[in-house]
């Protein structure tokens, strides 16, 4: 799996990207967890766990284990606090 991170200039701006891609990729394929965390089924890249995170969106991808995807983006936020 990979993990990337994506930086904005403030939270609205990377609140309006990540919505703008939710809306391009079918609905049905998205899920909401939290308030802030989202699953995508994509049937290119399997699963992709996304999290907002002050101004950045962070996501797992191509990870099946939902744990092992929450650890990660848990441990990305963590060191973006740093």
């Amino acid at each position: 799996f990979k993990i990337f991170v994506i930086e904005s200039a403030v939270l609205e701006k990377a609140n309006a990207m990540l919505m703008e891609y939710l809306n391009a990729i079918p609905k049905e394929t998205v899920t909401k967890l939290d308030p802030d965390k989202y699953q995508i089924r994509d049937p290119h890249n399997g699963v992709i766990g996304l999290r907002i995170f002050n101004q950045y969106i962070c996501g797992v991808i191509n990870c099946a284990n939902s744990k092992t995807r929450d650890q990660y983006l848990n441990e990305v936020t963590a060191n973006l606090l740093k």
